[in-house]
């Protein structure tokens, strides 16, 4: 047991030590990127595009240092005109630093440089907005979900030394908070490796009346990277999707990614 322990606190103090090497490299490649930039365009993007996967093997598997990472694998992809990593980056980056004026903003850019638009609109934005709390940090909500089960306990120990005065509309309130708080919980927990939405990440690509590229183009051109979509259905190696203008066809699973 001590031996397996030992293995695994090794492990991840290598762990550790080889995301900070490839943070270092990343930034080292980024500052040399935008200084290529200027002289040689080629150059330059390459250089970003390898500052972005350096960014991408520095994150870690949870922590605000993950949304860091993913957020500056994202400009990176984005400076080096690759708009559908960078978009699948930015909204991996979005669970783990919500609300983000700075991250929300360049999503916003990339998406209108590929000609894409966010999903939620209507009465599904609207529910969205409603449902904000529920997209902040899951640190956060646990901290607001502790203060509440202490505070709900200290109102019943209250009520009980009081012989029973106290109202007992406080307390309901911060039961049902106390619900509420811990089913979001759950639901970041089960939902945050359950991919429902992706983005075109190559060039283009066809997308098709089926799931097979024997079928049919859907549309009169292909689909540019950046292009988002919902997933409807999942045949093999395919997917069917519903993408942000309301239509629908099959994209291979290798030319998207999925968050």
């Amino acid at each position: 047991m001590k031996r397996l322990t030992l293995s695994m606190l090794t492990a991840l103090l290598f762990a550790g030590i080889t995301a900070k090497a490839n943070l270092a490299s990343a930034d080292e490649r980024f500052a040399q990127a935008r200084e290529a930039m200027a002289t040689d365009l080629a150059r330059g993007r390459a250089l970003y595009e390898t500052a972005a996967l350096d960014y991408l093997s520095a994150v870690t598997p949870a922590g605000p240092e993950r949304g860091v990472a993913l957020y500056n694998a994202g400009n990176a992809f984005a400076l080096s005109g690759q708009p559908g990593p960078a978009i699948a980056c930015y909204r991996r980056a979005a669970r783990d630093l919500p609300g983000n004026p700075f991250l929300a903003d360049n999503l916003a850019q990339v998406r209108s440089q590929a000609g894409t638009v966010e999903r939620t609109s209507g009465a599904a934005g609207l529910l969205h907005r409603l449902m904000g709390w529920h997209h902040q940090h899951w640190g956060l909500r646990l901290g607001i979900l502790a203060t509440l089960y202490l505070l709900g306990w200290g109102l019943l120990l209250r009520r009980q030394w009081q012989g029973g005065q106290l109202p007992r509309g406080p307390i309901i309130a911060a039961g049902l908070l106390i619900l509420l708080l811990s089913g979001s919980l759950l639901h970041t927990l089960l939902d945050r490796d359950n991919a429902n939405e992706g983005v075109v990440i190559v060039r283009s690509v066809e997308g098709r009346k089926g799931d097979g590229y024997g079928y049919e183009s859907a549309f009169l051109t292909p689909l540019s990277s950046g292009a988002e979509f919902a997933i409807e259905e999942t045949r093999g190696l395919w997917l069917r999707v519903a993408l942000t203008d309301g239509s629908a066809c099959w994209l291979p699973r290798e030319a998207v990614d999925l968050f």
